[in-house]
């Protein structure tokens, strides 16, 4: 039979005859290695499917696991995943477009304009179109928070400075000219 290269070591070696394609001289230094290749292109291979099985019998598990890692770290997975929806905005107006079509979607949406309504109706309201048109007045048509021109393109919300679902009431004292971005950043939020 004759001679080979080692692979990891680069020793000339003679391979044994049940074994004449090897590529290793048998050095334990170089079966480690071997080894450690091996596995890893095993693993390339058969990973993901181990894992995806693994995931599906422990699905409760992994629940808790993710939701215990989220509150340890949510101050960075919050700000994780705004800047993933500001870096893919097109791949969030798809999501979201095809999420509010969905029938969980359209149960969300009449919810949330079902409870804001409940709360016009229980607070104070007195705003008029007229008095909208004087708070855009004062605030030159530019966004409360941010300053940026609200027009067409960027279209004025009527934001509460001391939110509905915290007692406030929808009155002109109570609200201020912003653009949506600003809006929806300040949520519910006191500033």
């Amino acid at each position: 039979m004759e001679k080979k290269r080692c692979k990891f070591c680069g020793i000339d070696f003679i391979p044994d005859i049940y074994h004449p394609n090897t590529i290793c001289c048998g050095n334990k230094e170089c079966k480690k290695i071997q080894g450690r290749i091996a596995y890893q292109k095993w693993y390339e291979d058969n990973g993901k499917k181990i894992r995806e099985k693994w995931k599906k019998e422990n699905a409760d598990r992994v629940k808790k696991i993710r939701k215990e890692n989220y509150e340890a770290n949510k101050e960075r997975e919050l700000f994780r995943n705004s800047e993933w929806r500001r870096s893919n905005k097109e791949k969030m107006r798809k999501y979201c477009k095809k999420y509010n079509k969905t029938l969980k979607g359209k149960i969300n949406r009449s919810r949330k304009s079902a409870r804001r309504r409940s709360l016009l109706k229980l607070t104070k309201c007195t705003l008029t179109a007229k008095e909208w048109n004087d708070i855009l007045k004062k605030y030159k048509y530019r966004c409360y928070y941010c300053k940026c021109r609200l027009n067409n393109n960027n279209p004025p919300t009527q934001d509460h400075v001391i939110p509905l679902s915290k007692g406030g009431e929808h009155t002109k004292e109570n609200i201020v000219s912003s653009c949506g971005i600003c809006n929806s950043k300040k949520g519910s939020k006191m500033l």
